[in-house]
């Protein structure tokens, strides 16, 4: 990572870059990465500089060298959209840099994949579809389908011998296709008018499978549209007669798509339906497994505990006759069970199921554990998870750890837990390091804060190198939020709100101003102007715009140099004003700088920047004339000044009050005219009627 942070950074710069195989190796090892542990997306924040880095490579003599088969498939594997439920419907994640690159990874893999295999086609084709779908070119998506060409745009630049015309022919098996489709489908959830366009290319291009009737089934029942799910299930069942699909992955989207039916029938108390399905799935023999449902739908209906589990003897007695195919109730009988609870909110009836367990010999297996995690964690009871987590960790193997998610819950719940002890924490958090387990953002926040409030600055920062890293750009917002919130805590002393700073500016290098500049302020609380003022610089040094300082921080930082009342500070902070080019100051900004001034018993250059308000085409605003006459209570000669402003404004139309005179009267009273401010006083009760209260 380093080095692509480093290769952005010089991009941003437009300095000399980064050599082509230094570069590649960097990329190919954070690819080979992703794709080991669970073939991970290539984040938003990595996008942009593998956009540009890909690019440069392709420039280079001799780059085919550097880059297998095998690296451009997982390339292209982590750009695929976000994997999600069929009938979930994906935002476009990226921008369409993201689609344009999948495309040219494409055309790069089957250009050297042996004689345009068409098995690495079928793999490939719909990992691009993907890709194009989450970066917003669905249309694209569908044109490639449907006619094998994509309009492939700026492309053409990059490789005029690939990309010779602008609407390129693309290699696509039918399969790839017919694959693909469901991708396109799900991209348009919500949109029945595109969804059914979906399904007339599936019918015309003949690629039209049994996925699709049932993802349109499923959708609907999401969208509580009862009848139009039940027209599309008969479809569904229908197509698969005539095209069984038995796969596990097809199976498992059965499952989930009859839950999402039951879902629908509970939600809408449509018993009828929900009972219709109840008996095909016990006539079918065929797929027992999904047996389980007629359980699930029981639950949802409201059946007790000791009636499902009649209903479960019922079903082993008189399921399939043969050994190969007879029924029995198991974990994920359970598990199916305890999820429809919990999607219900009762964690009770959850707790009972997994007790069924026992009470038919059903060792509970790690789904169930961690299902019960997550209903106790629900429920409040964080030592009744810590108990399921302890018969977790002795249940799963190092090989399959697949309950990351709710021991990232217990986690959190245990920071968030007063009292818990720390070692406690530990023990679990070190469990899910050793076994590989994906850390969430959330958690990586909470267990940073948690070091940080201990003073444990190393241990943090070693968190954060660790995991940082593999979260988007929104996410990692998050975590430093979270760590700079600690700041405001006024117990917490300057030397760790400066380490903090350090850590999360070596570990974050594109932490924005905001968050920038509240370190920036935390440090002159404190007292460490110095400090604050270092940061101040840094930003100022950075190459990314978003961190670059503008107005708005330099007003911060000025309104903290003037808590501290520091003139050397103020003089420094001026000089970098007046070399920065960027900055164009505002009556706001001169507002700033003379209160600044004037904290710092700065009175007659706070007068200096009056002059510039005055004769900057914006010109003065309310806030200039207070702060003016308070610069003049201050300033040498500043009861001469006080009465310049006063025949300027009065000359110039300016409506006045009885607060604005009792500024005039304050500027002269400061400077030791108290003589002076009364004759103004009797003037203004002859000639302007203006009657001396409280504030004068």
């Amino acid at each position: 990572m380093e080095k692509l942070n480093e290769f952005a950074k010089r991009l941003r710069l437009a300095a000399r870059l980064i050599p082509s195989e230094s570069i590649s190796k960097a990329l190919i090892a954070l690819l080979r990465h992703k794709y080991k542990y669970g073939k991970q997306l290539l984040g938003d924040q990595h996008l942009d500089v593998a956009v540009h880095v890909y690019r440069y490579i392709r420039g280079q003599t001799g780059w085919e060298e550097l880059w297998t088969t095998r690296d451009l498939f997982q390339f292209l594997s982590a750009l695929r959209g976000p994997d999600m439920e069929p009938s979930q419907k994906p935002k476009a994640s990226f921008d369409t840099r993201h689609g344009d690159l999948a495309l040219l990874l494409y055309f790069d893999f089957m250009k050297r994949s042996p004689s345009k295999d068409l098995a690495l086609n079928c793999e490939a084709v719909p990992l691009l579809i993907s890709a194009l779908c989450s970066s917003n070119q669905v249309e694209k998506a569908k044109r490639l389908i449907t006619k094998g060409t994509v309009d492939v745009g700026d492309l053409a630049k990059v490789d005029q011998a690939l990309f010779h015309d602008d609407e390129t022919h693309v290699l696509l098996s039918q399969d790839g296709r017919r694959q693909s489709l469901p991708l396109i489908l799900s991209a348009q959830f919500g949109d029945i008018k595109r969804m059914m366009e979906v399904v007339t290319i599936a019918h015309s291009k003949e690629l039209f499978t049994s996925n699709l009737p049932r993802m349109m089934c499923e959708c609907f029942a999401e969208m509580n549209m009862g009848e139009q799910a039940k027209e599309w299930y008969t479809r569904w069942r229908n197509a698969q007669r005539s095209q069984p699909q038995t796969s596990p992955p097809a199976i498992r989207a059965e499952r989930e798509a009859l839950v999402a039916i039951f879902e629908y029938c509970a939600r809408n108390k449509d018993s009828n339906w929900a009972r219709q399905i109840v008996s095909e799935i016990v006539k079918d023999h065929s797929k027992l497994g999904n047996h389980d449902l007629v359980l699930v739908w029981a639950s949802y209906e409201g059946k007790g505990i000791d009636e499902i589990n009649r209903m479960m003897d019922v079903l082993e007695e008189s399921a399939f006759a043969t050994e190969l195919y007879k029924y029995q109730v198991k974990p994920k009988t359970i598990a199916a069970l305890i999820k429809a609870s919990i999607k219900s909110g009762d964690a009770y009836k959850a707790e009972r199921f997994f007790q069924l367990a026992y009470q038919r010999n059903i060792t509970p297996d790690p789904e169930m554990l961690a299902l019960q995690i997550d209903y106790r964690i629900e429920a409040g009871d964080v030592e009744g998870a810590l108990a399921s987590y302890s018969a977790l960790r002795n249940k799963a193997s190092s090989d399959e750890y697949s309950a990351s998610s709710s021991i990232n819950k217990l986690i959190r719940e245990m920071c968030k837990t007063k009292g818990m002890a720390f070692d406690k924490i530990m023990d679990v958090v070190g469990d899910l390091s050793m076994n590989n387990g994906q850390f969430d953002a959330d958690t990586v926040a909470m267990l940073a804060v948690l070091h940080v409030t201990r003073a444990e600055l190393d241990d943090a920062e070693d968190l954060l190198n660790t995991h940082a890293f593999q979260f988007s750009i929104a996410e990692r917002q998050r975590i430093i939020e979270a760590v700079i919130d600690t700041c405001a805590n006024p117990e917490m002393k300057a030397k760790q709100v400066w380490s903090i700073y350090r850590i999360l500016r070596t570990v974050f290098d594109e932490m924005n101003r905001e968050s920038r500049s509240q370190l920036m302020v935390e440090l002159m609380k404190r007292g460490h102007g110095e400090q604050g003022l270092q940061v101040f610089e840094h930003m100022r040094m950075h190459s990314r715009a978003d961190v670059i300082p503008d107005i708005d921080t330099y007003i911060k930082c000025f309104n903290s140099i003037g808590d501290l009342g520091d003139e050397d500070m103020f003089a420094k902070a001026h000089n970098l004003l007046k070399v920065d080019t960027s900055i164009d100051p505002t009556t706001r900004l001169y507002n700033t700088l003379i209160q600044t001034c004037v904290r710092c018993g700065l009175g007659r250059q706070a007068l200096s920047f009056w002059d510039y308000i005055i004769a900057s085409y914006e010109g003065p605003d309310i806030n200039s004339i207070r702060f003016a006459f308070l610069a003049c209570q201050y300033a040498n000669g500043g009861a001469n000044k006080a009465l310049a402003i006063h025949r300027r404004l009065e000359a110039s139309g300016f409506k006045m009050d009885g607060i604005y005179y009792s500024w005039v009267l304050a500027a002269l009273g400061g400077q030791g005219h108290e003589e002076h401010a009364l004759q103004v006083m009797e003037q203004l009760r002859k000639e302007k009627g203006v009657i001396p209260d409280y504030n004068m």
